[in-house]
């Protein structure tokens, strides 16, 4: 009886490090899984999606905007209104000329 509450504790412990170890493997897959999901969207996109009005979700579809970039778009339409020009976007903290010119080919203020 002791030995198998022993080995019970043993097997416990060992599959509790096992999901201990592996999370951050699985974790960074997901990310990476949903990186490439993002970046086909964008691909796909057949009309421009209006910074104005899209929401978290709308925005995270575009190649080049993740969930904060999405939010921080978000945010500062509420404290400035809205976008006059899509080259607004570069006073969002991580979009640079570079980042912007890729963004540009998807992104409207109509």
């Amino acid at each position: 009886m002791r030995a198998k509450i022993i080995v019970s504790c043993i097997t416990l412990l060992l599959t509790m490090l096992f999901f201990l170890v592996s999370g951050p493997f699985v974790m960074g897959k997901t990310k990476k899984i949903t990186s490439v999901a993002a970046q086909n969207l964008s691909e796909n996109l057949t009309q421009k999606i209006d910074i104005n009005s899209a929401d978290q979700d709308t925005l995270v579809q575009v190649k080049g905007i993740g969930e904060k970039t999405a939010q921080s778009i978000i945010d500062y339409r509420k404290k400035n209104g809205s976008f006059k020009d899509v080259d607004e976007l570069m006073n969002i903290k991580g979009i640079g000329e570079k980042k912007l010119k890729k963004l540009k080919k998807y992104l409207t203020t109509s």
